[in-house]
């Protein structure tokens, strides 16, 4: 037989399943998913304030009604008879950095944030008019029903009381109001966008 594909993230064994040197039927019931996803994710088991707001993200990105594409699309699946199975992978389907996955082209974007804070506002609108000139968009930003993604707001205020809120979270918002600045109306940080910035 060939090689065996290897992983630091789980280990397989008769009788016996790791996930990060954690045993599985260990963590079943004495730990949160999230908890769980942050460990398979990131190796380690998160701190209390971590936990919190890796949930809270989760719960975030749980529901938005029957309105996006990926809730259209299965919703028609399902209705024409096809297995839930297909009609959940038909909804997956249609993620892209337009509908879903916006998180991680936000995130490239808010890692060129400026080492001085004071310069926050200057660079937002720099980036912004770089973007409008190139034809380029910024991802993260915007939403077709919402003006203030209470979403959002709640994620960002959860940060700031688990002490998150930082350099990321405020480029995100000096960009969102340079933004709104440069095209004349509202385009606030969206979910993906605070998601990234967290």
């Amino acid at each position: 037989m060939g090689e065996r594909w290897g992983t630091k993230i789980t280990k397989v064994e008769p009788n016996r399943l790791m996930l990060r040197g954690y045993s599985l039927d260990e963590l079943i019931g004495a730990v949160p998913f999230a908890s769980a996803a942050f460990l398979a994710l990131l190796g380690r088991m998160p701190a209390e304030g971590e936990a919190r707001l890796f949930d809270a993200i989760l719960v975030s990105s749980v529901d938005h009604g029957v309105t996006p594409p990926s809730t259209q699309v299965a919703r028609t699946m399902t209705s024409t008879g096809v297995p839930l199975v297909q009609a959940a992978a038909g909804g997956v389907a249609t993620i892209s950095s337009y509908h879903g996955g916006a998180i991680e082209n936000a995130m490239s974007l808010f890692y060129r944030v400026p080492d001085d804070a004071g310069e926050l506002v200057e660079a937002a609108r720099r980036e912004v008019k770089a973007a409008r000139d190139e034809k380029r968009v910024l991802f993260g930003f915007g939403h077709r029903y919402h003006n203030k993604d209470p979403r959002t707001q709640r994620l960002l205020a959860l940060a700031r009381e688990l002490g998150f809120h930082g350099r990321y979270c405020a480029y995100a918002l000096a960009l969102a109001d340079a933004l709104s600045e440069a095209v004349g109306h509202k385009m606030p940080l969206n979910v993906d966008g605070a998601i990234a910035a967290l």
